[in-house]
Parts: structure tokens; sequence; C-alpha cells
């Protein structure tokens, strides 16, 4: 036989299998009670590619390492449709003294929660590491406002006297510089609050 002949032989063949298989197709659907039009629909299974989402957070947080910072992770498909029942995973790429806590997985519309603290001020950017875009944001701690305490105090003195000479330490004492009291100078200074008297 000619090659133009085994050629067209391959083809009819080929075309053949493809022929069975749609009677096979057909049959399988009339025997399990389908109803079948004058066209086919074949529908895959959506694929992910998260192509519109993104990362919203409720910034700024401070940096006192227990305020926590709520970041959102909204999963989106370039179809609009939302990824749904996924862990998202990140990591912090720039800044430091973050801690990060797991995402949750994402609900019926997509939506994913993370929290995460920081010890210290500054912007930081997160990134998730388990999808194929990348998807990253800046999230934002904020510096302690100044004269809030990030740790409680208990007022308290301590008085002692060796000879001539007395002691006395107080802590949590607001009162600044020198100050003379009954023919004795006290000195106020520093975060202790030392109190000192001649």
């Amino acid at each position: 036989m000619s090659q133009l002949i085994k050629f067209y032989l391959k083809k009819l063949t080929y075309i053949n299998s493809i022929l069975y298989c749609a009677q096979s197709l057909c049959v399988a659907l009339l025997t399990s009670g389908c109803m079948l039009s004058d066209q086919v629909h074949v529908q895959f299974d959506r694929v992910q590619d998260f192509k519109r989402s993104e990362i919203i957070s409720n910034g700024p947080a401070v940096a006192d390492g227990q305020s926590e910072l709520l970041v959102v992770i909204q999963l989106m498909n370039t179809d609009g449709s939302s990824v749904k029942l996924f862990k998202p995973i990140y990591e912090v790429i720039s800044g430091t003294g973050v801690t990060a806590q797991a995402c949750t997985t994402s609900n019926e519309n997509g939506v994913s929660t993370c929290v995460l603290k920081s010890s210290e001020a500054g912007t930081k950017r997160i990134s998730v590491t388990n999808i194929k875009i990348d998807l990253q944001s800046d999230v934002v701690f904020s510096a302690p406002v100044p004269g809030k305490a990030m740790f409680g105090l208990i007022s308290a003195t301590k008085n002692q006297t060796q000879g001539n000479f007395q002691l006395s330490a107080s802590i949590g004492n607001q009162e600044p510089g020198v100050v003379k009291s009954s023919g004795a100078f006290k000195v106020y200074g520093g975060v202790q609050g030392e109190v000192f008297s001649r």
C-alpha cells in the first residue's frame, strides 16, 4: 500500500475510536436516565488561579507585642469565583519583631483571616507562599503612644537608714527634678523614680 493510503487508514481508525467513545458515552447517559439534547456541554473542574485575590488589613496596630492586627485574605479567581476551603500560608518577607499565627481556612466567600502581632514598630511585608501568583501586602505597626505604659508598676517606697545616712527609694513616683522638703533635698529621676534624702 502506498503511504497516503496508510495515512488515511490511521486517521479513520482514530476517528472510529472517537466515535466509539462518544457512542459509549451516549449509551451510559441514556441508561442512567439522562436526556440528550442536540448539543453536548462538557464542563471541566474550575482551575483555581487566585488572580483576583487581595490582602486587606485593619492596621495600623500598636507594636506592643500584644495588640492584634487582623489580616483578611480574599481568595478569588479570574472569573470572580471564590476559592473555598483553602488555607493560605504566609511569611513575613521584610520587617522584624512579628509574631504570626496561622490563617483560617477560607469560607464560602473565599475569605480567610490571619492575626499578626509585633514588638517592633514599622512597615512589614507579608507574602502568601502556597499559591502560584505573587500576592503580597504591607502591614503597619505603630509605636506605642508616649506616656502610655506598656507594662504596669506598683507604686512602692523603701526607706533604709545606716548611721547618719538615709536612703529612700520609690517606684512609680511622678515628681521630676530636685525638691526641698522640711530641710532635706529629695532628688527624683529616671524610670526608677529613685528618691534620695540628705
